[in-house]
């Protein structure tokens, strides 16, 4: 959890794009990209904010959700940890 100063606040997500090989990829000039979605808002003092954030057919969506949804769906959700 990252604690934000009162007012403007941004929350950005960076992901890699890839298209599939063939004509389609070769037609673009790429096959690889990188996007940058970003959700700005207010902060206010004391409040914890949650944010879901999809993605389908390259189009990415970040919205805010209210804590009742949020702790909703992340149940059942399994924690998962990197090993260095």
């Amino acid at each position: 959890m990252q604690r934000m100063v009162p007012g403007d606040g941004e929350f950005s997500i960076t992901s890699e794009i890839r298209m599939p090989g063939g004509s389609f990829a070769a037609a673009l000039g790429k096959a690889r990209g990188k996007a940058r979605s970003v959700y700005k808002f207010k902060v206010l003092p004391d409040r914890c904010y949650y944010f879901r954030w999809s993605c389908a057919f390259g189009d990415e969506l970040i919205e805010s959700v209210e804590e009742t949804v949020a702790l909703k769906e992340l149940k059942g959700l399994k924690e998962f940890q990197i090993k260095a």
